[in-house]
């Protein structure tokens, strides 16, 4: 098990067939085509990947209200 700290978006980069367990211990099962996107809200969970290749993904953490971006310059 391992937690998500902060919702994110995800878009899937390979086909993926996956198996998630939930703190509660409910099980879900789902499949997502290359390109699908989803938004994961906070939650501790385990990912077990069953396809017979390994998964890649892109996950997209928005940051803060009123938070710096680390690539922002100087005020002027």
């Amino acid at each position: 098990m391992h937690d998500i700290g902060s919702p994110r978006l995800v878009i899937w980069l390979t086909d993926v067939r996956l198996r998630d367990t939930g703190a509660d211990g409910l099980v879900s099962e789902y499949i997502r085509s290359a390109g699908s996107i989803d938004w994961v809200t906070p939650r501790r969970h385990m990912g077990e990947n069953l396809s017979d290749h390994s998964l890649d993904f892109l996950a997209i953490i928005p940051k803060a209200a009123g938070a710096p971006s680390p690539h922002q310059g100087p005020p002027h």
